[in-house]
Formats: structure tokens, C-alpha cells, sequence
């Protein structure tokens, strides 16, 4: 992807916690905004965009250091009841930290992210579907969505730009909710945007909400700039 939102001093704050049925709060230039996690216990997957969109400044000092922040702030405040994984995606995506209740591997994962490649949300979603149950989850050749059982003690939190430029995301996140799995996901960049610079070409990237807002509505989650 290329777009957290605010003006170019807006930027991921770091008071991200699960309390009781639990909130992530996502502080942006404005107030703080509160996605709902289900429990305070469970599992927990950090789906963090690495594509080249997220080396734009328009959040300080970064995009990708900004989303890193909040995902640290946010492993940081949870029990060990809470089995944490990481996900980092662009055009495909990688499992980097398995889920687990010792959350220094999340923390190293989180850590060791770099910037690569385009953006593809549908990857992030199964790549994330795959560390909650053990096992690849793909789409069908068809893109018809694959019964993966039910987790309704998972939940994915997708920090992102917004930018997709591969794969069926409805579908994907059809999957999700199928499975009872909620996605909430998190805008990381300004509507306004900026340049980066890409194999020598500068490119304008910006926040794209719809996609997605649309990821979180059909899961369940909910979408917070």
C-alpha cells in the first residue's frame, strides 16, 4: 500500500491496551480512537504492511516506524493470556512471529520489519488465517472462499495504508468471517498523502479507507484511522 491519518505531524500514539472485553486504543492526531478486541484472551494477530508505500513521511518519522510503534505499545500491554503472532505483509506475506504467549518473539518480529514490494490485503488476511489455525489457508482457483472451521477467539488487527494492488480481498475476508475471526484494521497515513520514491520513480501515495473499512464491516471488526 501507499496512505494514519491526521496532517503531516499526526502519528500512531502508543496507549494500546486490552482491558476486561478489552480495547486497542489507537491515538492519531486527533482523539483517541478505541477498536474493540473481543477478550483478554485468545489469540492476536499484527498484520503490518512492509510494502514501499509505507516509507512516506507524511506520518512521522514514517509510516512503517509509526505502525511499529503502536504494534510494540500494543504487545507491550497485553497478559500471557493473549498468544501473539505477526504477519508482514506486501505483495505476498509472511508469517515472522507464530502466535505464542511469550511475546518476545512478537516484539523481535515487530522489530526486524523492512520495507519491500507492492501491497496485497487479501494475502495479509490468509497469511494471518494460516498462524491462527496451523495450516495454508488459500483461496480456491475459482476465488471461492475455503471452510477453515470456526475461531471465534482469534482476531486479526491489520495496520495499513489501505493501498491493494493484488488478490480478492472480499473474498479473504469472507473467509474470516466464516471462521468467526474479526478483522480490525487501522489507517496508517493522510488522505492527503505524499511522494515516495520507487526504483527511481516518485510516486504519490495516500490513505485509502474504503478497502479497508470494508475489510473490518464484513468481519465484524471495525476500521479506525
Amino acid at each position: 500500500g501507499l496512505a494514519v491519518s491526521g496532517g503531516r505531524r499526526a502519528h500512531l500514539g502508543t496507549a494500546l491496551t486490552i482491558a476486561g472485553i478489552g480495547v486497542l486504543a489507537v491515538a492519531a492526531a486527533g482523539p483517541v480512537a478505541m477498536v474493540p478486541v473481543p477478550r483478554a484472551a485468545g489469540t492476536v494477530i499484527l498484520a503490518i504492511d512492509v510494502s514501499n508505500s509505507m516509507s512516506a513521511e507524511d506520518v512521522a518519522p514514517n509510516r512503517l516506524a509509526a505502525a511499529q510503534r503502536a504494534a510494540r505499545a500494543f504487545v507491550a500491554a497485553q497478559p500471557d493470556s493473549v498468544d501473539i503472532g505477526v504477519v508482514a505483509f506486501e505483495r505476498g506475506a509472511l508469517t515472522t512471529a507464530r502466535p505464542d504467549a511469550d511475546h518476545s518473539a512478537a516484539l523481535a518480529a515487530i522489530d526486524r520489519l523492512k520495507i519491500s514490494g507492492g501491497t496485497s490485503l487479501s494475502e495479509a488476511i490468509l497469511a494471518s488465517l494460516s498462524a491462527i489455525t496451523g495450516r495454508p489457508v488459500a483461496l480456491g482457483r475459482d476465488g471461492e472462499a475455503p471452510d477453515i472451521g470456526y475461531w471465534p477467539s482469534a482476531t486479526i488487527v491489520i495496520f495499513s495504508d489501505g493501498q491493494h494492488q493484488g488478490g480478492n480481498v472480499e473474498q479473504a475476508a469472507a473467509v474470516a468471517q466464516r471462521a468467526g475471526v474479526r478483522i480490525h484494521t487501522v489507517g496508517v497515513g493522510t488522505p492527503a498523502g505524499t511522494t515516495v520514491e520507487v526504483d527511481g520513480y516518485r510516486l504519490q501515495t495516500s490513505l485509502e479507507e474504503e478497502t479497508l473499512t470494508t475489510i473490518a464491516q464484513t468481519t465484524g471488526g471495525t476500521y479506525r484511522p
